[in-house]
C-alpha cells in the first residue's frame, strides 16, 4: 500500500466522521472530541472487515474507529507549529470489543509519535485498552505490539511510565516482562481529588 492511499484512506475515514450521524455516535460514546481533534490529527470512523491483526475498509463491515499513528503528526502540540507530518500506519478499533487491528502492520502503538520527545526526563500515561486511550483523548500511548513496545521504551533514558490505576500497571508490567526484563520505571497516576 503507497503512502498517497493511506493518506487517501485517513482522510475518508476523517471526512466520514463529520456526517451528522457519526459524530453524534462518537460523542454519545464519550470520548472527549475537542482533546482527541487536538491530539490525534487523523481520528474518523469507517466500516471494516477483522482480518486477524489487519483490517481492510469495506462498506458492509462493522463500525470501526480509524486512528492514524504518526511518526511525526502534522502538528507539534508544544510548539503549536505545522508541517506535513509522516504518517507511519492506520489502526482501527472495535469499540465492542477494544480490539484493534492495522492496514499495515507497522504501527505498535496509539500515540507512539510521544516517544520521540527530546525533553528527559518525561512521564508518559500508558493504556492497557484502546478504548481507555479513546476516552482519555489520546492522552499517552496504547501499546498495540507488546514486543516492540517493550524494546522501544525500554532504551530510553528517563521514560516514567504512568498507569491509571494499580491494575493497569500490573498488567502493562507483566505484558512487558514477558519481552524484556530491564523495564522502564512505572508509575500509577493518582486519580484528582
Amino acid at each position: 500500500m503507497s503512502a498517497a492511499d493511506l493518506h487517501a484512506e485517513m482522510l475518508a475515514a476523517e471526512m466520514a466522521l463529520w456526517k451528522p450521524v457519526a459524530f453524534r455516535w462518537f460523542k454519545a460514546k464519550g470520548f472527549p472530541m475537542a482533546d482527541l481533534l487536538d491530539r490525534a490529527p487523523g481520528l474518523g470512523v469507517s466500516r471494516v472487515d477483522w482480518c486477524g491483526e489487519f483490517y481492510q475498509p469495506i462498506e458492509s463491515g462493522d463500525p470501526a474507529v480509524i486512528v492514524a499513528v504518526w511518526v511525526r503528526p502534522p502538528v507539534d502540540l508544544t510548539a503549536g507549529t505545522r508541517s506535513a507530518g509522516v504518517l507511519a500506519d492506520l489502526a482501527a478499533v472495535d469499540l465492542k470489543t477494544g480490539a484493534v487491528a492495522t492496514r499495515c502492520g507497522i504501527a505498535y502503538a496509539l500515540g507512539e509519535h510521544l516517544l520521540e520527545r527530546d525533553t528527559r526526563p518525561f512521564r508518559l500515561r500508558c493504556h492497557v485498552d484502546a478504548r481507555a486511550w479513546l476516552q482519555a483523548g489520546g492522552d499517552g500511548v496504547c501499546p498495540l505490539d507488546w514486543s516492540t513496545f517493550t524494546i522501544r521504551t525500554s532504551g530510553e533514558p528517563g521514560l516514567n511510565l504512568l498507569a491509571d490505576t494499580v491494575r493497569d500497571g500490573e498488567l502493562i508490567e507483566t505484558r512487558m516482562r514477558e519481552t524484556l526484563p530491564a523495564l522502564p520505571r512505572l508509575m500509577v497516576r493518582r486519580a484528582a481529588a
